[in-house]
């Protein structure tokens, strides 16, 4: 397995039919590539009318080289959020799709109108087989799921190190409460010996000793990942 670059994302909402459920497809071709504009909203979906001109960059049919790249596309109709999609892997007899679509908020929506997310990566052939984060509730079930894509959903502890189950994530617009956040699931292991090491070679400096630490990456990776408010 080999994990595609990611070399231009976008999101925003999308007409759909009856079925709520995530859908993936690959877009391939040029017709293909058409008929996913004409899905996407010409006007910003609002209730406030005259809705001005949408603003989504994808409507304004950005050229892609179906030659060498390809659109993966991710929609679901219960919600107009997008869907998080995290990783395009190519698995040599099908394409891995990685995504997150977290329960919607207790809100009236637009029948039909869902959201989307879609990543160009380079052309590959096979069908796609998409799979969903695991929501984990329970920290007792955080080491089983290192490695793997995860949605954390319960209290955030806002201490000087901010954790959700156990985990570090980043507190930036959390506001306490039930929360939820997607990312990477990471272990780190300290011994002791290490961190005899690094006092004599440094100084002294703030840690939190020897053990096991957990932290959730975001998926766009490098940074924390930031939990938001869950329903």
């Amino acid at each position: 397995m080999r994990s595609l670059p990611i070399t231009a994302r976008w999101l925003g909402q999308i007409h759909l039919g009856d079925d709520d459920a995530p859908t993936t497809r690959a877009i391939r071709d040029e017709a293909a590539y058409d008929a996913l504009i004409t899905t996407l909203p010409t006007h910003r979906i609002q209730q406030r009318q005259p809705a001005p001109r949408s603003t989504d960059p994808l409507r304004a049919r950005p050229p892609i080289d179906f030659g060498r790249d390809m659109l993966i596309v991710i929609t679901r109709g219960d919600s107009m959020d997008p869907p998080t999609l995290a990783a395009v892997i190519d698995a040599g007899d099908h394409v891995l799709v990685r995504y997150a679509a977290t329960p919607p908020p207790p809100a009236a929506r637009c029948y039909g109108i869902g959201g989307y997310a879609a990543a160009l990566v380079p052309r590959v052939a096979g069908p796609l087989v998409a799979r969903a984060a695991r929501t984990i509730v329970d920290a007792a079930d955080v080491p089983a799921a290192v490695g793997e894509l995860v949605t954390l959903r319960g209290p955030l502890h806002a201490t000087r190190r901010p954790t959700l189950l156990g985990v570090d994530v980043d507190d930036r617009g959390a506001e306490g409460g039930l929360v939820e956040a997607t990312g990477w699931l990471e272990r780190e292991d300290v011994r002791q010996d290490e961190l005899d090491a690094q006092l004599a070679a440094h100084g002294q400096f703030a840690h939190r000793g020897a053990g096991t630490f957990y932290r959730l990456v975001a998926v766009e990776g490098g940074q924390l990942a930031s939990p938001r408010a869950a329903y």
